[in-house]
């Protein structure tokens, strides 16, 4: 039998098996505000969802697809883009861009993730890093000079989450 887990609306999802139908806009909401970016090691509480909030806000080609980028997080936990890239993690990484794939399926967005999308993302680390961790202790090797983001807005989970579901709402996400 395979894994699964049981979501904030009491479905069952799995992740080895995941499906358009199992697919819920209110588990995501709820799961990604209550996650951390950087494994919760900044100084303050900053979700995964007000991190996709403000790649939403800087991609102007596919803001739905930045609003969404990391919405499989929703169903596996968010490791640290440095362990993503080692080689056992190779598995992990083909779960989780197979229920990315699934979640655009649901919301009609362009798949595979457009570059656009992944840019931002990436020069999103910079400026983030600035202000929730001020100090570190080697060169995080970060490409790019950021996008020069005022100070980043303090949204708790359920100002997120109620943005998040604005801009669903918009544009006929359900």
């Amino acid at each position: 039998m395979l894994p699964w887990i049981q979501t904030y609306t009491s479905k069952q999802f799995w992740p080895l098996n995941p499906k358009t139908k199992d697919i819920c806009l209110l588990d995501i909401v709820w799961a990604l505000s209550q996650k951390c970016r950087y494994t919760g090691h900044c100084n303050r509480f900053y979700s995964i969802l007000e991190h996709s909030l403000l790649v939403n806000k800087f991609c102007p080609n596919y803001p739905l697809e930045g609003l969404f980028h990391d919405a499989a997080e929703a169903y596996l936990p968010d490791v640290a883009s440095p362990l993503k890239c080692l080689p056992f993690m190779s598995e992990f990484k083909k779960i989780e861009n197979r229920i990315l794939e699934i979640i655009f399926k649901k919301f009609e967005l362009t798949w595979p993730l457009p570059e656009e999308v992944d840019l931002i993302d990436k020069a999103m680390v910079f400026d983030e890093r600035q202000e929730l961790m001020p100090d570190w202790p080697v060169d995080w090797e970060i490409k790019g000079p950021g996008l020069g983001l005022p100070p980043l807005p303090k949204l708790d989970p359920l100002q997120a989450a109620f943005s998040f579901l604005r801009i669903c709402e918009r544009n006929g996400i359900k």
